[in-house]
């Protein structure tokens, strides 16, 4: 069991090493955190709108070129190893395939991690720094004003404490993490029987969107009327089975709209990931153990 977990570990930590040096992955992050610092420049609204402009642009920003950065990494896994044969090195240890498969997803998450927690430092500062200079504003305008515009000042000052100090930007960040494994989980699926890593990339985007168009299938197989004939009922409820559910990671949208949403609902939301994360994993080892190399 440790002797097992000790080679997944290996794996993933290689995997981690590998992916740091690829200059595409690292281009991707630049465009990423400077997207995420581009924003500042151009929040010029009133109070409210400008925390939820950058809370907004910035979370996207995180979103869109994690995703970029799960495609594109994990379709190359498996591909790059066979084409530099040292897949036939690693099996040909004591390594069974399984253990290469889960240290390859986990060297993946790692990364996503990483690149997760650059982003989101930059982030931080971003809003930190726009706190302090809207505090530092209302502070100029309040100096040597009447006892009311001073009052509004420091009503001004609590707001934007409040918009800038949101908890609740963990849980969007943690949301669109899981988001990015689940990404991440179908490409490393769809990698096992694929022939090429730009495959992969449009397959896996395919099923992202189809993901996000997913409830309506479960809809329509549940509710449809006459209308929907039984031998379409079946392939949408085929469908919403077999594809995740992108839309429940739409409570992202609603955390930074300022909306409450409990630590319960994205708990449900971390476990629906990871019981999907696991059925992914599983179906990913059947099919890589019956595979020729």
């Amino acid at each position: 069991m440790f002797e097992s977990l000790f080679r997944i570990r290996a794996i993933a930590r290689n995997t981690l090493t590998e992916a740091l040096r690829q200059k595409v992955l690292n281009i991707l992050l630049l465009f990423g955190v400077i997207a995420i610092v581009s924003g500042f420049l151009f929040a010029n609204f009133t109070l409210a709108e400008q925390f939820k402009f950058l809370k907004d642009f910035s979370i996207g920003a995180m979103s869109v070129f994690g995703l970029l950065i799960a495609l594109m990494g994990t379709a190359q896994l498996l591909p790059n190893e066979i084409e530099n044969r040292t897949i036939y090195t690693i099996l040909a240890k004591p390594v069974r395939r399984s253990e290469f498969l889960i240290g390859k997803y986990c060297g993946m998450l790692a990364l996503l991690a990483t690149t997760m927690l650059l982003m989101s430092i930059v982030f931080v500062g971003v809003i930190l720094t726009k706190e302090r200079l809207m505090i530092n504003a209302e502070l100029r305008d309040a100096q040597g004003a009447n006892a009311e515009m001073q009052a509004m000042a420091n009503e001004n000052i609590k707001q934007i404490h409040k918009e800038a100090r949101d908890p609740r930007l963990i849980q969007a960040i943690v949301l669109t993490y899981a988001k990015l494994a689940v990404v991440a989980g179908l490409a490393l699926l769809i990698s096992t029987f694929a022939t090429s890593a730009i495959f992969t990339v449009a397959t896996t985007f395919m099923v992202y969107i189809i993901g996000h168009l997913e409830s309506v299938a479960r809809a329509a197989w549940l509710t449809g009327g006459s209308e929907v004939n039984f031998a379409a009922k079946i392939f949408l409820g085929v469908l919403s089975f077999l594809v995740p559910d992108m839309n429940i990671y739409n409570v992202i949208d609603e955390i930074i709209a300022g909306s409450a949403v409990p630590w319960s609902h994205t708990l449900n939301v971390l476990s629906y990931t990871g019981i999907f994360l696991l059925i992914l994993m599983s179906v990913a080892i059947l099919i890589f153990n019956e595979r020729e190399l």
